[in-house]
């Protein structure tokens, strides 16, 4: 499966991406896109290194978690670019890169995306991606790997167990109404939107993502708890700041969160 997937991939993929991809690696099954990534050797300043697995044994989420989908029913993806750190706030970069998976998916059809800080993509309620980006410092700049996860078609069983050990219901693509794309379409949109938006990420910062951001956020001005360490709070959600980190609004005063855990809080 993987050289005919290669090959249809380059075949999609816009002019931006012809000259900035200096490596395009496809895999059937793979531990993980972004560790096969890191691990590679980092290509030029203003190119990309893209690896594209149909299934991944040991795919990483956010906080040590596993990212797991069913062979065959969505996309994973990591795409390394290297930053001047000297130039470049990287604190909010995943958030940009919500926004641009967001766009990506949405020129492929009609399709409501969420965007739920820190790195989720959300449709009808329900998980449809998530994004992690790890970071490895070279010299006087930033290689960072962005891993993307995308489901597309997932097996009915897959979805009710996860619902059956209390996590998050996970939404596809086929789902949410887009039954015309495959993995190859989803690749090669989300390759050409990244080859395209993370120079201006690199020059400009989150400015030019934020609006975007804040049309998409499904928390704000509305009520969530988070849970950071052994500490956990409820409050309300008042957006993101330029820096990336989540405001969140509780009876002592107004937070600014980093890291942590956060969900819509559940009526009583």
């Amino acid at each position: 499966m993987a050289p005919a997937y290669l090959e249809l991939l380059r075949a999609r993929l816009g002019p931006a991406s012809v000259r900035s991809v200096a490596a395009l690696e496809c895999f059937d099954s793979i531990d993980s896109t972004n560790a096969h990534l890191l691990a590679a050797a980092v290509p030029p300043a203003g190119q990309a290194s893209v690896c594209v697995a149909a299934h991944q044994t040991a795919g990483r989420g956010r906080r040590g978690r596993t990212w797991l989908t069913p062979p065959g029913s969505g996309v994973c993806l990591s795409f390394g670019w290297t930053f001047p750190v000297a130039r470049c706030d990287l604190s909010a970069l995943t958030l940009a890169v919500g926004v641009v998976v967001r766009r990506a998916l949405q020129s492929l059809g009609t399709i409501d995306i969420g965007l739920k800080w820190p790195n989720d993509l959300v449709v009808n309620g329900g998980k449809l991606g998530g994004i992690l980006a790890e970071v490895r410092l070279i010299a006087e700049a930033a290689y960072v790997v962005i891993g993307i996860g995308v489901n597309l078609d997932l097996p009915a069983d897959f979805a009710a167990a996860v619902a059956a050990q209390g996590g998050q219901p996970p939404q596809d693509l086929r789902q949410a109404g887009l039954s015309d794309v495959n993995a190859v379409s989803v690749a090669a949109v989300l390759i050409d939107q990244l080859c395209l938006a993370l120079p201006v990420y690199a020059a400009h910062g989150f400015e030019p993502f934020s609006r975007e951001w804040t049309e998409a956020d499904i928390l704000r001005d509305r009520c969530v708890e988070w849970v950071t360490g052994e500490t956990r709070r409820e409050g309300i959600a008042r957006g993101i700041a330029s820096d990336g980190t989540l405001l969140v609004e509780y009876a002592g005063g107004m937070e600014r969160l980093i890291a942590g855990e956060v969900t819509l809080r559940r009526a009583a």
